[in-house]
């Protein structure tokens, strides 16, 4: 299949507005349909190296981007995504068009995918091998999955683990990174060159942008292996310390971070104990950004990390 890319934008904007475009993304197929230019433009910039679907070939997801009409075509104008035909939340301003498509999607892939238990974590992988980084929000996990995929490691996704049902596999989507708040000056501090899109503020997560993996960092169309499980906190006076967690505390953590566990049932259960069993599991304390990457690849080099409590939790 031709890639995303391949297409001049004037054929973009016009399969996008007529609804025949589809694009596959690591193990979905999203077909989208928008007015919006700005849209056609982050594609090309994000999705370009993704494989077109056929127009007669089935996808996943139907979704729609639009600007209302009335009064709103000219005056503080909006977004609106709509799911099928079902519209998960408000409409949003126009300059949050992008953001708007990533939540989007997201909330789709969240709420109807179940060929996978899905937790909420960011995941990476090197040499075949997968960490995945669970945490509730504001616990730095897509900072650290930024720094991680600047130094080393390929990105499988930010937003969501994709556990196949037996435990013992990973699936990417190896969209951009979402960062948010002081996440944004932390990345730009620590990797001057990083590629993070214009910065949007005053949206219903605060100030958003968007950071493009480094060439060669994104791993698509190919399962890793789960490893490690490091259970990230930030916190600003922590002692850096990474601390082994019993498995049965991780599974009980992990069901927290799930999107379907209480949909999948039994089969959900297994997923999520054949993957605790697969991985070395550590809780991961630090102050800094330095200490988190310490801790990463001690972690992830020793035999026998520095993983000192068996009572320790995430």
């Amino acid at each position: 299949m031709d890639p995303l890319g391949s297409l001049a934008p004037g054929r973009l904007s016009a399969a996008l507005a007529a609804g025949a475009l589809a694009v596959e993304v690591g193990p979905f197929r999203a077909r989208i349909r928008s007015n919006i230019l700005a849209l056609s433009d982050h594609l090309l910039k994000y999705y370009a190296d993704y494989p077109l679907v056929p127009p007669d070939e089935m996808a996943d997801f139907q979704l729609t981007l639009s600007t209302p009409g009335g009064l709103r075509r000219w005056y503080r104008r909006q977004v609106r995504f709509r799911y099928q035909s079902y519209e998960p939340f408000s409409p949003l301003p126009l300059d949050q068009a992008k953001h708007a498509f990533e939540w989007g999607f997201n909330w789709a892939i969240g709420a109807q995918a179940t060929r996978f238990l899905m937790l909420h974590a960011a995941t990476v992988e090197r040499d075949g091998q997968a960490i995945v980084l669970p945490a509730y929000s504001g616990s730095g996990k897509s900072t650290l999955c930024a720094a991680l995929v600047h130094n080393g490691w390929r990105l499988l996704s930010d937003e969501f683990a994709l556990i196949s049902l037996d435990g013992q596999a990973l699936y990417g989507l190896g969209r951009p990174i979402s960062l948010k708040n002081e996440s944004i000056a932390v990345v730009r501090r620590h990797f001057p060159t990083a590629e993070i899109s214009e910065v949007v503020s005053g949206t219903r997560k605060g100030t958003v942008g968007l950071l493009s993996p480094p060439e060669g960092s994104v791993l698509i169309g190919k399962a890793a292996v789960p490893r490690w499980i490091l259970a990230p906190r930030f916190e600003p006076d922590a002692t850096p310390q990474a601390l082994r967690v019993e498995r049965a505390k991780m599974a009980f953590y992990l069901s927290g971070q799930a999107f379907n566990y209480h949909v999948l049932g039994r089969q959900g259960f297994e997923a999520l104990c054949g993957l605790v069993e697969a991985c070395d599991c550590l809780a991961l304390g630090y102050a800094s950004l330095e200490q988190a990457l310490a801790l990463v690849e001690e972690a992830t080099t020793l035999a026998d990390p520095v993983a000192r409590s068996a009572a320790a939790a995430p």
